[in-house]
């Protein structure tokens, strides 16, 4: 008996306690409205203007960079072939010269696999350039052209040979590619 009881207390309390609820939304009452106490509101993040450009200090290191690789036609003799001239060139992007000793590192241009550049360096200042150029024939008739590939090579042991000016900031940035199909767009 009591079990009976207890039951139906709680089923008039929830089908009460529903009906006001519906009725406190329907109404639009203070309830449905209900504020936390600023105390307890989440705060937004303030807003700064910048009227100056921010300074980001450049790191001092060497950093070789190989940057986009360019092609300039030179000749066209027929109308589906053009002498190409390809240029490949790395900068030192760093905040310090890179010196280094004679063949630990080079310029490596790739046409497709194939090697066709390897360009010994040694030093590099602040600033500086080293470019290689190769020359060939583009078809507009091949199937599948070729990838065009710029790398800074360096010997494996150039990171612990104890000279740190040889030592790179960043070694994400030392290879380029270019479709050669680009060159298609030139003609």
């Amino acid at each position: 008996m009591t079990t009976s009881i207890s039951k139906f207390s709680i089923n008039n309390i929830l089908k009460v306690l529903a009906i006001v609820l519906v009725f406190c939304f329907a109404t639009n009452s203070s309830f449905a409205q209900y504020q936390l106490p600023s105390k307890y509101q989440i705060k937004k993040a303030p807003t700064y203007k910048y009227n100056k450009p921010i300074y980001i200090p450049q790191p001092s290191c060497p950093d070789l960079k190989a940057m986009p690789i360019e092609f300039t036609v030179l000749s066209r003799p027929t109308a589906y072939t053009a002498r190409v001239r390809v240029t490949a060139t790395i900068k030192n992007i760093g905040g310090a010269d890179y010196i280094s000793g004679s063949n630990q590192q080079g310029i490596q241009l790739y046409i497709g696999s194939r090697i066709v550049r390897n360009v010994p360096f040694s030093n590099l200042a602040k600033g500086q350039t080293r470019t290689v150029t190769y020359d060939m024939t583009f078809s507009t008739s091949d199937e599948f052209p070729p990838t065009i590939k710029l790398y800074i090579s360096y010997d494996p042991d150039i990171a612990i040979d104890g000279n740190p000016k040889n030592d790179e900031c960043t070694y994400s940035n030392n290879q380029s590619s270019r479709d050669s199909r680009e060159i298609g767009g030139l003609l």
